[in-house]
Order: structure tokens, then sequence, then C-alpha cells
């Protein structure tokens, strides 16, 4: 047997080899680096607790405020308006008090102020304007009902919400500073304004103070704490932009009776165009209280697809979300198109489905998972229908025909919908959150999306075949009643709606 010798011992490390003085350096480029994270840390829980305590402490006062402003016309008036920026429209505003949010921009205080909120404009902008310096314009409540008292200061932030595919034009978030003294006189706080009523946007400071168009602010009903009140809602359902003269009456009864039925309790429509038919469903839905349907008429510049995304839709996603929750109070939020279903597949709701994704935590701090993705899964409307269940005095239901469908679910992200802890959300995107909440610390992970187990529950959509057609006819299929539980409440509300809605007559099928 031959022996073989290493004539050299492997060396495991260079570190023992290093010179004396390149140790030194590198322990002490460590111990700086370490030290200065400390300090960093330090300063911003510093900062990030005197914004919790200035909240706490102004909180009554500004709250009191809001509720002796003067009456604002109700949102159902709000309109696209011009911003004197080239080719800029705004639409609404809200307050955006979390402090972790106001930590993550660059503000422009005047000395001896803090940035304590921002007011988080939506708006329509060219793509070119992200980070260009606009001018906020806050009004204030003013000695007469003319004219207010107008402020302006330089926008803290012009971002442009993602998903705009480079177009020329994209929705965007225009964020507006709401500072408070440094050293406050409590007795001085309580009699001076701090909370605007109305906000206008421009690109350079006017000398024609009449050149700008306002949109009112829409504050939380709730108060400045309301993110913090145990009896807020439960969930608010974001539909689409309706356009294209959509005409589908019957599927949109079917869509919105089944959020409801499953324990939604509002939903969100953006009017672009629609057809006499379902101009009288949505409008028996607002008599009733659960809807709100606003006019989102875009001057003709904005091409669909051609030089902005779906008639603004990025930006009627994010004005759902902050005036559901930021105005109104719902804990969560839904996105979905009328064709998509979330279907629970081991819950009978979705609050038993909540209550298992995001279980309340008995100390009382929020999951780090605050949005729940829900793997899309297609139904395609040429496979044939199912007569199952079938009930020949219901009306044609999309949940109770189409059982037929892909085998295999399609990726996360890809087509998916989900649900949002909103107050844990900062922008929306049509299948999946772009940006969380931050957390506390810089060292802790902002929150999180989780992809829900398709055994848990699926999104369920039901459309032509996206692709050419025999290639969708190509792919594997199995056959998937987990809807059909829902069916039979189903089909009696529907049935009944329509009945309420166009008499004896009954929804009109589509004709498309």
């Amino acid at each position: 047997m031959v022996k073989y010798t290493l004539l050299h011992k492997p060396t495991l490390s260079t570190w023992p080899s290093l010179p004396r003085q390149v140790k030194t350096i590198i322990v002490a480029g460590i111990f700086i680096t370490l030290t200065f994270l400390v300090l960093v840390q330090a300063a911003r829980n510093a900062k990030l607790r005197d914004l919790y305590n200035m909240k706490a402490m102004t909180a009554e006062i500004l709250d009191l405020e809001m509720r002796f402003m003067p009456e604002l016309e109700s949102e159902i008036s709000d309109r696209w308006k011009s911003a004197t920026v080239t080719d800029g429209m705004i639409y609404s505003a809200y307050l955006d008090s979390r402090p972790e949010i106001v930590l993550e921009d660059r503000h422009y205080d005047n000395s001896g102020e803090n940035t304590w909120a921002v007011i988080r404009m939506i708006a329509v902008l060219p793509l070119a304007m992200k980070d260009k310096p606009l001018t906020c314009y806050l009004e204030y409540r003013g000695v007469d009902e003319e004219r207010g008292i107008i402020q302006n200061r330089t926008a803290s932030r012009v971002q442009p919400i993602k998903e705009n595919w480079g177009l020329k034009y994209s929705a965007f978030f225009v964020l507006c500073d709401l500072t408070l003294p440094v050293n406050m006189d409590f007795e001085e706080f309580y009699y001076a304004q701090h909370l605007p009523l109305k906000v206008a946007l421009a690109n350079t400071t006017l000398a024609n103070l009449d050149e700008l168009q306002f949109v009112n602010v829409r504050y939380p009903e709730g108060g400045v704490n309301q993110a913090n009140d145990d009896e807020d809602e439960f969930l608010a359902v974001c539909g689409p932009v309706l356009h294209h003269e959509y005409g589908r009456a019957l599927h949109l009864v079917e869509f919105i009776e089944y959020q409801l039925m499953l324990g939604a309790g509002h939903i969100m429509f953006y009017n672009e165009s629609v057809t006499p038919e379902v101009s009288q469903v949505l409008a028996h839905y607002v008599s009733r209280g659960v809807a709100t349907v606003l006019e989102w008429k875009l001057p003709s510049i904005y091409k669909f697809e051609l030089t902005l995304r779906v008639y603004g839709q990025f930006a009627a996603l994010n004005d759902c979300l902050y005036r559901s929750s930021f105005h109104k109070n719902y804990k969560y939020v839904l996105v979905s198109d009328i064709d998509e279903f979330i279907v629970p597949r081991m819950h009978k709701d979705f609050k038993e489905l909540l209550n298992f994704l995001d279980p309340p935590n008995p100390s009382g701090v929020r999951n780090q998972y605050a949005s729940f993705q829900f793997r899309n899964v297609f139904f395609y409307l040429m496979y044939g229908d199912d007569k199952t269940n079938y009930d020949p005095d219901v009306p044609y239901l999309y949940l109770q025909a189409k059982t037929e469908r892909v085998e295999n679910p399609q990726k996360p992200d890809r087509r998916s919908k989900y649900i949002a802890r909103s107050q844990d959300v900062v922008e929306m995107g049509n299948h999946f959150i772009w940006h969380h909440r931050p957390g506390t610390s810089v060292f802790s992970e902002r929150f999180e999306q989780f992809v829900v187990d398709p055994d848990v529950a699926l999104s369920h959509h039901y459309r032509d075949c996206e692709a050419e057609t025999t290639g969708c006819y190509l792919r594997p299929t199995l056959i998937d009643r987990a809807a059909h539980k829902y069916v039979k409440d189903l089909g009696k509300r529907v049935r009944q709606a329509c009945t309420d809605i166009f008499k004896e007559s009954g929804c009109p099928a589509p004709t498309d």
C-alpha cells in the first residue's frame, strides 16, 4: 500500500496569517458598524416614541377639531380635479398618521416644528413627475365661508404607484406634511387649526390661488386613533373600475350577493361607464347602504392601456384602501374582480377564514402576516355547464354551472387575489401588496404576505381562455364543486335581488 504524506497542512482560515494591523482594522470596522447601527436604531426609536407620544397627547384635541369641521360634500360627490401640474389630476386625500410611515420620508420641516402626519393624495400624473418638487396647498377654515386660510409647502413624496408598465402616465401618491410645534403650549394648541379641510397640488408657487382646484380631505370617522378601535368594521371589498359600458348585470348581482353572504360589510365600485341595466343594479345596492359607487371620468389624454393602465385602476384600488380603512373603519379589505370569487374550502365564510389565517393575539400585538394571497385557478367559460344542484328557478350562476377547472392553480402573484389587514398596508397592487407597513425596528421586518394553501381557499376565476383556445383545452382539468356549498343560499339571494331590481323580468342575461 502506498502512503501519501501532505507536504502542507491545509489552511482552514487566513485569519491567523493576517498582519496584526489588518486584524485591528477589521475588528475596529466591525465595532464601528455595530455601534453605528445601534445609534441609528436608538435615534429611530426615540423619534418613533416621540411620534407616538405626540399622537397620544393631541388625539383628543384633534378629534374635537374633526368633529366641529364644516360639513363637506358627501364622498359620492368626489370627482377627478385638475392639478396645476401639466396633464395632472387629483382625486382624493386622506390623513395618514402612522408613525412608521412618517419616519419613512424626508420632511421639509421649518425650525421649531415636527411632522406628525401626512395628507396622502391619490393622483394621476406624468410618470416623469416622479420625485419632482411639487407644492401642496392646504386650505384651513377661514373667518368666512368664501375663502379659507391657505398654506403651501413642498410635497415630501411624489411616488408613482406600481404596475404602471412605464406608460406616459401613472397613478401616484403625493404626500403633504402636517406639522406641530416642537414646544407646544397646549392652551395655544387647543385654539389653533391643525387639520386642513382641502388640498390642491401645483408644480410651482402660484401668485393666483384661483387657479387651484381642491379635493376634500377625508378624515377617519372614528378619530385619530381609529386604528386602535376594538369596534372596527370587519371587511370591505374593493371592486374594479367598471369601463367600456360594462353590461353583465346578472353576474354583478352574483358577485355582490356572494361577497355580502360571506361577510363583507361594504363594496366599492368606480364607474367609468356602464349600461343602464348595470346602473340599476348599482343603484339598488347603494340604496341598501352596502355599496358606494364613485364617478371615475378621466380626460381623454389618458388612453386605456396605451398611456395609462386600465383607466387608473391602481389609483382606484388604493383609493379604496384608504377610503375603506382610513376614512371608514374596516379592518380588512378584499381585492377582487367581478369574475373572481375567493372560495373558502375549510371554512363557512370570510370571518371564520380570517380567524384561522389571522388569529387574535391575546397580547394585542398584530401578527407578522398582514396580507393573505389566494392562488388563482381558471374555470374557463368554454367548458360545459354542470347540472348538479341545478335549479331552473334560479338565475344562471357561475358558481353553480362552472365546475370544470384547470388542474393546477397558478403560482403565487400570478393573477392571485388577496385580503389585507388595512392598517398594515401602504400600497396595494392588483394581485399582491407592493408595500407593507414597516416594523418598529430597523432590525425587524415589514409586515408580510402569506400565501394561503390551496386546500384552505382558492380564487376561482370564471373567464374566457386568456390565450389561444386550443391551448386552454389541452390543459389538464378536474371537477371542483367546492363552491356548491354556497349555491343554494346564493341562488335565493340572487333571485330575490333580481326581482327587486327588475321585477318579473329578472336580471337580463349577458349578451357577450
